[in-house]
C-alpha cells in the first residue's frame, strides 16, 4: 500500500467516533472495507452482553478447509470521551490531533494495519485461513474478547494488535485483572449538633484507604488502586455509607487471591476499630484471566525470525497492563501481542509516525508469508 492510501485510510479510521461502547460506526466502516475484500464477515451478539451498540466482528477468509488459521485481533474503541470528534492532522511524518482530544491511534492503527495486510496479500498463494478479529469494550467494561468463538481445533496462532511500542516489541506476558467494591457503612446524624452520636464514614474510609497497600508492587508482580470514592449526601449530615471502587491486577491468580486477602483482612480490621461494617466485594463478572506466554514458545520465536527479516529489532517484553491477549490466551489458544506503534497513548499529545504504521503492515505480511511455510 503506497503513503497516500495508508494516510487516507488512517485518517477516515481515526475521524470515526468509537468510545467504548459505542463502536457501531467504526464496525460498519471495518465490515465495509473487508466485504470489498471478498472476506466473509459477520457480527457476535457480545453486544447484548456487555452493554455495547455493536458486537466484535469476524472477518474470515478461508483458503482451504485443511489448512491451519491464524487469527489476528485489534479492539475497535478508544478512550475518545462521548460526542467529542478527533480531527486528524499529518505533516508528512507525524499523525496528532489537534491538541483538543486523543488522536485514536490506541487502537485504529492496529485496526489499519490489518486492513493494509488484508489488501497486500496474493490469496492464490496463501497456504492458511486468516481470521481477524475485531473486539468491543477493551478500553472499559466487559471486553469483548471474553466471548470469542470460533472452531478451536482450526487455530494455529493469535497475533494481537494492541501496543504502544515500537514495531518489532511483543508482549508474551500481561496483568489479569479484577473490580472490587468496598462498602464503608456509617451512621448518619446531624453534623454540627450531634456529630458525636454518628459515625463518619468518610472519616472510616480515609482510615482504611491509608492502610490499604495501594500502589505498585513490582517484585511481586501485582497493583492495586482505589479509582472512586462515592458518598453523602448533604453538608450538614455524617455521612453514613461511602462506596470505594477499585482494582486488582498481577500476573498470576495465585497472587490476586493474595491481594484481595490483605485487602479482606485490612477492611475487618479497620471495621473493629471502628465498630462498624464494611463489606468487600469481587465482582466476578469483571475478572480477565493473566497472560503468561512465553518468550520461548513457537509463536515467540516465529516473530523474532520474521522481525529480524524485516529489519526491526525483536524485543519481548513482560507489560504492567491488561489487553485482548489475555481473554484470548485465557481460552487456550498461543498468542502473543504485537506493538503497531505510537505514543503518548490516551492523551491529547498522542502521535503516531507514518513509518510505523508501514512497519507494522510490513511485518504482518511477512508474518503470514513466514508462518504458513511451518503450520501446514
Amino acid at each position: 500500500m503506497i503513503n497516500k492510501d495508508l494516510v487516507k485510510l488512517f485518517t477516515e479510521a481515526a475521524e470515526i467516533s468509537s468510545p467504548s461502547g459505542y463502536e457501531k460506526d467504526i464496525a460498519g466502516w471495518i465490515t465495509n472495507k473487508m466485504n470489498d475484500l471478498g472476506w466473509k464477515v459477520w457480527t457476535d451478539d457480545s453486544g447484548k452482553k456487555n452493554q455495547s451498540n455493536s458486537g466484535n466482528i469476524y472477518a474470515y477468509l478461508e483458503v482451504s478447509p485443511e489448512y491451519k488459521t491464524l487469527v489476528f485481533s485489534a479492539h475497535m474503541d478508544t478512550v475518545q470521551k462521548l460526542g467529542e470528534q478527533v480531527k486528524v492532522k499529518f505533516d508528512g511524518k507525524v499523525f496528532t490531533s489537534t491538541g483538543k482530544t486523543i488522536l485514536g491511534a490506541d487502537n485504529k492503527a492496529g485496526i489499519v494495519s490489518l486492513l493494509a495486510l488484508a489488501e497486500s496479500l496474493d490469496i492464490g498463494k496463501l497456504s492458511c485461513n486468516l481470521l481477524f478479529f475485531f473486539t468491543t469494550h477493551e478500553e472499559a467494561g466487559v471486553m469483548g474478547s471474553s466471548f470469542f468463538k470460533f472452531d478451536k481445533a482450526s487455530i494455529k496462532y493469535v497475533f494481537n494488535l494492541d501496543s504502544s511500542d515500537l514495531p518489532g516489541v511483543f508482549v508474551y506476558k500481561s496483568l489479569g485483572y479484577e473490580n472490587f467494591i468496598i462498602e464503608v457503612h456509617g451512621l448518619a446524624s446531624h453534623a454540627a449538633k450531634s456529630y458525636d452520636k454518628g459515625k463518619d464514614a468518610v472519616k472510616i474510609s480515609a482510615s482504611l484507604i491509608n492502610s490499604l497497600p495501594i500502589g505498585k508492587n513490582s517484585q511481586q508482580g501485582w497493583t492495586l488502586n482505589i479509582g472512586q470514592v462515592h458518598g453523602g449526601e448533604a453538608t450538614n449530615v455524617v455521612c453514613d455509607l461511602v462506596t470505594l471502587t477499585g482494582e486488582i491486577r498481577a500476573f498470576k491468580d495465585q497472587t490476586i487471591k493474595s491481594v484481595e486477602e490483605k485487602i479482606s483482612q485490612i477492611s475487618q480490621k479497620i471495621g473493629k476499630r471502628f465498630n462498624t461494617q464494611i463489606k468487600f466485594k469481587i465482582k466476578k463478572s469483571s475478572y480477565i484471566p493473566p497472560f503468561n506466554g512465553d518468550k520461548n514458545s513457537a509463536i515467540a520465536k516465529l516473530c523474532y525470525q520474521t522481525s529480524l527479516s524485516v529489519g526491526l529489532k525483536p524485543i519481548f517484553k513482560e507489560s504492567f497492563s491488561t489487553s485482548d491477549a489475555n481473554n484470548l490466551s485465557g481460552k487456550g489458544y498461543p498468542t502473543i501481542s504485537v506493538s503497531r506503534g505510537g505514543s503518548n497513548a490516551h492523551s491529547n499529545s498522542e502521535k503516531l509516525q507514518l513509518r510505523h504504521l508501514k512497519q507494522t503492515a510490513g511485518f504482518l505480511k511477512k508474518l503470514v508469508e513466514t508462518a504458513m511455510h511451518i503450520i501446514v
